[in-house]
């Protein structure tokens, strides 16, 4: 979609949201038609990307996904090159497909078989198709639904309408939904985490999207930072029975040959150089110069150096403020994974979405709207322009949100010692 209409629209929700309460009720039928109008345009775009999608699913990622569940449910041998050089017979592919999939095998720990083994029952990706885009639209309405009851429910309908723009405007949405990949999941889980009060479903909403994506277990560090280890436990419980799933599934051995086959070895270099890839890691191996076969991460030094400095900057800050502002904590910890993870693709700043909103929301309770809009119009931009600058998006989140959390703090305390001296 078109850079200026992301802009305006954008722009459009803040601007409605900042001053509903002072526009007349022809103002706000206006400014409902226009958000309308620009939904209705990126629901067409998203319709025939979808359409598209059902007719030739893409290589990139759908056919790997139903490529891991038919191995799983079939050689059940999912870290054996063999048996996806095997599967893959039935459709056309490119010699770097091939090095990047068929010679990795399985990519993901065992655990997250269980997300891809549905797709295995369809002996083809053109029958395994309706069933998983379906289910990531259903995954997309449910996320903004509870975005919008968990942020702008004081709204009423145009609080949804505004959600749902802001949403599909956010460039990862579309990129997610034409990698058929499954960040919106991710956002959909994430928000559970953080809107839900029970501790118990807390730490399942945890655990699955731990199971979906690796990247999430960094957010295990959220309930560890504030000693809650409620859900923590059931995060680790759905863990646990996704691994017993796993085994169900492809048996015993094929779980533990994740340790005997080197799959991260078998990696190429390429995807750490790739621009899709938005790790630090990328970012430093593009800006080198290095070209390799296969990448060690204990070989790279400067790449440790930094994401262990990050990474203590973060426990630090959230260890010690993030009781404060959980959103903000979280939102921090986010934008690490984000960057450190080696693996971090463009479509992933979508679980950026939960903390952006919340930092507007707070904003808007401190007369902070301006700024705050354009930050996140900043960040917007970043990742419209994904494979060139997405990195500095999550770097200037990560900032923001750990700034976020030490003022508040600076903040309560300056209140404390003022109601101290006044008592």
């Amino acid at each position: 979609m078109h850079f200026v209409v992301m802009l305006v629209s954008a722009a459009l929700v803040f601007a409605g949201f900042f001053w509903w309460g002072r526009l007349s009720r022809t103002i706000q039928s206006v400014w409902m038609m226009l958000v309308l109008i620009l939904i209705a345009v990126y629901a067409f775009e998203l319709v025939r990307l979808v359409g598209s999608s059902l007719r030739n699913p893409p290589i990139w990622d759908f056919r790997c996904f139903w490529l891991f569940g038919r191995v799983a449910l079939t050689s059940h041998e999912i870290y054996s090159t063999t048996a996806f050089h095997a599967v893959a017979q039935i459709f056309p592919f490119n010699a770097g497909w091939s090095k990047e999939v068929l010679d990795v095998g399985f990519i993901y720990p065992p655990p997250s078989i269980v997300l891809f083994a549905p797709l295995g029952l369809f002996s083809t990706p053109n029958e395994a198709a309706p069933w998983w885009f379906g289910s990531l639209l259903l995954e997309l309405v449910a996320a903004i639904v509870l975005l919008w009851r968990g942020f702008f429910r004081e709204y009423a309908w145009a609080g949804l309408a505004g959600t749902t723009l802001l949403v599909l405007s956010f460039p990862a949405t579309y990129i997610t939904i034409s990698y058929a990949q499954t960040p919106i999941f991710l956002l959909l889980l994430v928000s559970l985490y953080a809107f839900d009060t029970s501790p118990f479903r807390r730490g399942i909403w945890l655990g699955v999207a731990a199971v979906v994506k690796p990247i999430s277990l960094i957010l295990l560090l959220q309930p560890v930072l504030q000693r809650a280890w409620r859900p923590l436990v059931s995060a680790v419980a759905v863990m646990a029975a996704a691994c017993v799933g796993a085994i169900l599934i492809v048996g015993f051995s094929n779980v533990m040959a994740f340790f005997s086959s080197n799959v991260y070895q078998r990696d190429p270099g390429d995807a750490y150089t790739e621009d899709v890839n938005q790790s630090l890691l990328a970012f430093i191996l593009r800006l080198t110069h290095q070209h390799a076969a296969h990448y060690n991460l204990l070989h790279e030094p400067l790449f440790l150096a930094l994401a262990l400095a990050m990474g203590a900057i973060t426990l630090y800050v959230c260890g010690r403020f993030g009781n404060r502002l959980e959103m903000f904590s979280l939102g921090a910890i986010m934008a690490l994974a984000l960057m450190i993870y080696p693996g971090t693709w463009v479509h992933y700043a979508e679980i950026l979405l939960l903390p952006l909103l919340a930092l507007w929301v707070r904003a808007k309770e401190r007369s902070m709207v301006i700024p705050a809009s354009i930050f996140i119009i900043v960040i917007f931009s970043l990742v419209y322009f994904s494979v060139h600058v997405e990195l500095f998006a999550y770097f200037l989140c990560w900032l923001g949100f750990l700034a976020l959390l030490v003022k508040s703090s600076a903040a309560s305390s300056g209140v404390g010692e003022l109601v101290a001296k006044s008592g």
